[in-house]
């Protein structure tokens, strides 16, 4: 019997993870976002392919050990960015990562928000400087406060994919979003 995947998620949290840190060193800070006044709301790292279903890739990272940095930020009480990194163990499980990932769905559902989606866009076609391969979506939201979007801008630098969450009250502006996954993917070349 599989284990639902919210348990699966607490328990790849636990324990000693040796690689965490260096996948948190690849994590862009507050100072390199738009605007003022940004704090880091939470960060964390968990065991990589050990949530989702089990695929080829997923396995591989596991097997080697890989683990997720994930780093919150906060900008007053109404705008979130929330940037993962995911490692793989080639450049080729990278991209079949990031192609699993831009279907609708793929995401897991964050239960402190307020709202349910009633739309999804992918956007293939979207570039970040400095990715190799890289995609967007664009979630409507309609919830407690108001109707929201959520942007997701999904990247790949050599072996390593990207996923970056940006929500608020009122739309983040694309060159807003493209600035920042820009600056995670030149904070990934640099490392």
């Amino acid at each position: 019997m599989a284990l639902p995947k919210r348990l699966r998620f607490a328990l790849a949290q636990l324990g000693p993870k040796p690689n965490g840190g260096a996948s948190l060193s690849l994590l862009i800070d507050s100072d390199q976002l738009p605007g003022d006044a940004w704090s880091i709301l939470d960060e964390r790292t968990w065991r990589a392919g050990s949530i989702g279903k089990s695929t080829p890739w997923g396995d591989r990272a596991r097997a080697a050990q890989a683990v997720v940095g994930w780093r919150s930020f906060v900008q007053g009480d109404n705008r979130w960015i929330w940037i993962e990194v995911l490692p793989y163990t080639s450049s080729e499980d990278a991209r079949s990562a990031l192609q699993a990932l831009s279907y609708p769905g793929s995401f897991m559902k964050n239960l402190r928000a307020k709202s349910e989606v009633t739309s999804e866009r992918i956007l293939r076609d979207f570039e970040i400087p400095g990715s190799d391969a890289s995609f967007a979506i664009e979630l409507d939201a309609d919830g407690l406060r108001a109707h929201s979007v959520c942007k997701i801008a999904a990247g790949i630098v050599d072996r390593t994919v990207f996923i970056a969450t940006f929500t608020s009250w009122e739309p983040w502006p694309w060159p807003e979003v493209i600035s920042v996954a820009a600056a995670q993917a030149r904070r990934m070349a640099q490392a």
